[in-house]
């Protein structure tokens, strides 16, 4: 948070004014250290928050940089409802279909996915909307489970959707026929959200469908040092360094542990 005073508004004025001449500094390669230093300052300072001031004057490129910057700023202040506001007032559908299912207001949901064209571009949402209003019909492919699940998993952990999240995990073994990754990717939402056991049991499943797979080692070896058992997340790097010797991560990971 910005700290007020003569000094702190000097340098507010300095950095606002910073980003007004170099604009494009905060293009994509930009965003993530920006908003990672302080996402509170990063919506004080824009030169421009999409969701105040119509942006259709600028060019697509920067208008997207702005809706992104700022929906990812008010996400990581905790400020779902704004965020989701932005998408809809930017027709980005789909995003706002997922803040307002996280909200629970599932009227608006349905009207972000009817307003979607082409259909085939709602297609994720709608087994998203189906799946947490119990009336999943429709499945997703290969790609929609390695693509999106873990990121709208996680969304939901962080703004507490629980019940949605409770559907979507009741067709793991439905979803896994369909990508065998799905355990995988879910033990990584569980381990980011600190459900440590609960990580570990979707981690050893997805290790019993795919043996052959070294990042399953690696996700456990994560998952044992946050569980503070070393010699167990030894044994799981070696293992998979003998899958695959040239797995950079598994090999940086190994050689931090003492």
């Amino acid at each position: 948070m910005l700290v007020r005073g003569a000094n702190s508004m000097t340098t507010s004025a300095s950095m606002k004014e910073s980003a007004l001449l170099h604009w494009d500094a905060l293009l994509p390669a930009r965003q993530a250290l920006f908003i990672q230093k302080d996402a509170q300052q990063a919506l004080e300072l824009l030169p421009i928050n999409p969701f105040l001031v119509d942006v259709s004057h600028q060019s697509i490129p920067i208008q997207n940089a702005l809706i992104d910057l700022t929906s990812q700023a008010y996400l990581e202040t905790g400020q779902l409802k704004e965020a989701t506001l932005l998408w809809k007032r930017y027709g980005r559908f789909e995003q706002a279909s997922l803040g307002f299912i996280c909200m629970r207001q599932y009227p608006l949901a349905r009207e972000m996915l009817d307003g979607l064209t082409p259909k085939h571009q709602a297609y994720w949402a709608e087994v998203v909307f189906r799946t947490c209003t119990n009336q999943l019909d429709v499945w997703p492919s290969f790609l929609h489970l390695r693509n999106r699940l873990e990121g709208d998993l996680l969304m939901m952990f962080r703004f507490k959707a629980l019940d949605c999240l409770e559907h979507m995990m009741g067709y793991l073994n439905s979803f896994s026929l369909l990508n065998p990754e799905v355990f995988k990717l879910v033990g990584r939402v569980f381990t980011y959200s600190g459900l440590l056991q609960q990580a570990y049991l979707l981690l050893q499943r997805s290790l019993e469908k795919n043996p052959l797979d070294p990042e399953n080692y690696f996700h456990l070896a994560q998952l044992y040092l946050q569980m503070q058992q070393r010699q167990k997340a030894k044994l799981m790097l070696r293992q998979a360094i003998a899958i695959n010797a040239d797995y950079t991560p598994v090999r940086d990971l190994l050689a931090s542990i003492k």
